[in-house]
């Protein structure tokens, strides 16, 4: 996986045994991230992308996602403990491929944000479709070197 693969922020190249994919942001709105962040903010970011690969599997995507601060919170990680500003995060999700068919997803995230630090953990979990099965990941950050 190369992120920013000159398709914007949330662009990317995936290569794998069968073949490769590329994304490229389309469009991006909205806020990413305020410079300063109080408990009960809330902001929201669109970004449109579309997908092209090496198997033949094309279409194109757009997710919206809505961002609520919660608070200061304890977080520990590999990196140290630290008091961090928690964001939750939901994600919608809709990919249409080539032929219509659509693909809808939705997720459930929270990050922990240190000032001068940057992401210290973040948790997200995703359902696809109809399906009731779901994806989860976690992150945590391992170490801290600031010039």
């Amino acid at each position: 996986l190369q992120l920013q693969n000159n398709g914007g922020a949330m662009g990317a190249t995936i290569s794998g045994p069968d073949g490769s994919a590329t994304i490229t942001t389309t469009a991006n709105t909205g806020l990413t991230l305020p410079a300063n962040i109080k408990p009960g903010d809330s902001w929201t970011q669109r970004t449109d992308y579309s997908l092209t690969s090496t198997v033949g599997v094309s279409g194109t995507s757009t997710t919206t996602y809505t961002f609520t601060a919660i608070g200061p919170e304890s977080v520990t990680v590999p990196a140290g403990a630290f008091t961090a500003m928690r964001v939750d995060m939901k994600v919608a999700s809709a990919f249409t491929f080539a032929d219509g068919k659509g693909l809808p997803s939705t997720s459930t995230a929270s990050t922990w944000l240190v000032k001068g630090k940057g992401l210290a953990k973040a948790t997200m979990t995703t359902g696809i479709g109809a399906s009731s099965n779901s994806v989860s990941f976690d992150e945590e950050l391992q170490s801290v070197q600031i010039p």
